[in-house]
């Protein structure tokens, strides 16, 4: 009896620690994924671990690198885009919420924002048919 109960116990702790790992990886957000804020919707394509293309609500698109720092709290997230010679990073914090839910805080001035008490973006991951 007390066997079972502590391998239902052990168990249950090895499949909450692999959630709670995949929502520390970079590799739940590898595929498409769009927000909508005040009627205009952006995406993000993440095609690999280091690799984003953005696509703005006017349409323009990019192809940038991204940077994700989960020993920070909040977690630091960093999107380059390095067109030509010129490069400028949005220096930002995530939230991942879940497999298919994420929050990304911007602050206005440009600076990284201190905490998620900032507007964010809810950003879902679309699934493909």
């Amino acid at each position: 009896m007390i066997f079972k109960f502590i391998t239902v116990i052990l168990v249950a702790i090895l499949f909450s620690l692999n959630s709670f790992s995949q929502l520390n990886s970079t590799k739940i957000l590898i595929g498409k994924w769009e927000a909508t804020d005040r009627g205009k919707t952006g995406k993000f394509e993440f095609i690999d671990g280091t690799h984003v293309t953005v696509t703005y609500p006017d349409g323009s698109v990019d192809n940038c690198t991204y940077k994700i720092d989960f020993t920070k709290y909040p977690v630091w997230f960093d999107i380059i885009n390095s067109k030509a010679r010129m490069s400028r990073t949005l220096n930002g914090l995530i939230q991942i919420l879940n497999n298919t839910t994420f929050n990304w805080c911007l602050s206005r001035d440009g600076k990284r924002p201190l905490d998620y008490s900032h507007p964010s973006m809810t950003f879902k991951k679309k699934i493909s048919n």
